[in-house]
């Protein structure tokens, strides 16, 4: 639905797809990751942040998505081969810098 208004797609192989946050009940953040892309409207999104914040935590949300949007193509490259645990560890040391 909210692809229908603009894209999520932010460059460098990333999209950040967002709920409303008057709707969402409990936050969470979702991470997939796949090397050779999801198709995303005429873009590959190797890394897809998905986002589901309450309206209390606005303010993180927005600390994430700045720290999400500075990524380059080679950062982004560099996230994908990690683990999982590791991908988490290391998403969650770049918002609390």
């Amino acid at each position: 639905e909210r692809e229908k208004f603009s894209s999520t797609y932010i460059g460098n192989g990333m999209s950040i797809p967002h709920g409303d946050p008057e709707k969402v009940l409990k936050s969470h953040v979702i991470i997939f990751k796949n090397m050779q892309g999801y198709i995303w409207k005429q873009n590959k999104a190797k890394l897809v942040f998905f986002l589901a914040i309450t309206e209390q935590d606005i303010p993180i949300m927005k600390k994430i998505i700045h720290t999400i949007a500075k990524l380059d193509e080679n950062a982004v490259d560099q996230l994908l081969v990690l683990e999982d645990q590791s991908l988490k560890e290391k998403i969650i040391d770049l918002i609390k810098e």
